[in-house]
């Protein structure tokens, strides 16, 4: 037991001794007691593994991917014009699509009215 209390302070002084001669502050001290805990508890965490990972929410949901392809493959699977698969997901699909459609016609049209003033030196700013 005396052995054991004189190993502990010479290594206690060792310790000290090598703080002292390396003239290391306080925080350079904190710093490498900080990144050696976190090095023992990601080391702890990766061979335990952990009690619920990060990505639990993302990867509990069921999935959906049957359901989709049965309203995908109705009528067939054979793509054509009469029937676009884009088309397939009911009254919701037309009206995004019509949207979509109309928001590049405003887009086009606004195009060619600049290009049309441009051209012709009307709209100008004063």
């Amino acid at each position: 037991n005396d052995t054991t209390s004189t190993n502990s302070s010479a290594h206690a002084i060792k310790i000290y001794y090598s703080f002292a001669v390396t003239k290391r502050t306080l925080s350079t001290m904190i710093r490498a007691a900080t990144v050696s805990h976190a090095h023992r508890v990601a080391r702890r965490v990766a061979m335990n593994g952990s009690r619920r990972p990060i990505t639990s929410g993302l990867t509990a949901v069921e999935n959906k991917v049957k359901e989709g392809q049965a309203k995908q493959m109705m009528g067939g699977i054979c793509q054509g014009a009469e029937n676009p698969t884009y088309l397939k997901q009911g009254s919701a699909d037309i009206a995004m699509n019509a949207f979509g459609g109309a928001l590049v016609f405003f887009g086009l049209g606004q195009i060619t009215y600049g290009f049309y003033n441009l051209a012709n030196g009307t709209n100008q700013l004063e």
